[in-house]
């Protein structure tokens, strides 16, 4: 593990020493992430090409500012702490993917995911995977969410609650995961639902699987409590987006 996270902590060292100032997608994140802790909390997603101009949609959901804005706060509130916030999504996205693959398969499995995991950082570069920009973010969160998928689909039941996290994470921060996240974790959530229903009344299997089943569910839920409470109360974000799907400004290419 310690190699695979090696290089985000030279790349962290590394930024700390650059100048960088973000603009655009990046400068409007890094106002949503300052809001983070304040009255102005942010409810949804950045904005996106989600509609027509100026009735235009959100990203779904926020939790991508609120996890940057942990480095942001305790590195100064700089710009380039938003890029070290990113590298620790990556590395806390990898951590979840080598410990996965230790209970999945043993250490064999898990010295394959650490080579996999090293060709996608070298594939990618930190030229993107320290960009706290919303396509980027979620490149390694999602190979946590199917490393967390196998293995439901393989009989660990604990690792429901992995998947549920960073597949919120992916699909609140850019919207064209949120068909493939929803659509894994809930496969992952009826998979551990079906072992509870069938699994012996009154026994320990089923206590346990009932118990995973629960922190799962518990932890999608938590993830999205802010999105519902803007779809309620707030700029009915959601609305927007499922309205710009059924009823789209532009013809179908």
């Amino acid at each position: 593990m310690l190699v695979v996270a090696i290089p985000f902590i030279v790349a962290a060292v590394h930024l700390a020493t650059q100048k960088w100032y973000p603009v655009l997608d990046l400068a409007m994140t890094e106002f949503r992430v300052r809001d983070v802790g304040g009255r102005h909390t942010p409810l949804i997603g950045l904005p996106g090409r989600i509609g027509e101009f100026p009735d235009q949609g959100s990203h779904p959901g926020p939790l991508s500012f609120y996890l940057v804005a942990i480095s942001y706060r305790l590195l100064g509130s700089a710009a380039w702490a938003m890029l070290v916030g990113a590298l620790a999504i990556g590395v806390t996205s990898i951590t979840a993917c080598v410990l996965i693959a230790r209970r999945l398969g043993g250490y064999w499995l898990q010295g394959g995911v650490v080579v996999l995991l090293l060709v996608v950082i070298q594939g990618y570069g930190f030229g993107v995977l320290s960009q706290p920009w919303n396509p980027y973010i979620p490149l390694l969160p999602w190979m946590a969410v199917l490393l967390a998928t196998w293995a439901v689909l393989a009989g660990d039941n604990k690792v429901l609650w992995v998947g549920a996290v960073f597949g919120s994470l992916c699909a609140q921060t850019h919207l064209p995961y949120v068909a493939l996240a929803g659509g894994v974790v809930a496969l992952s959530i009826a998979v551990v639902g079906w072992r509870w229903w069938r699994a012996e009344a009154g026994g320990q299997d089923r206590a346990e699987v009932g118990r995973a089943l629960a922190v799962g569910v518990i932890a999608r839920l938590a993830s999205w409590v802010r999105v519902a409470i803007d779809q309620f109360f707030g700029s009915q974000n959601l609305s927007m987006i499922i309205d710009y799907f059924r009823n789209p400004p532009e013809e179908s290419i």
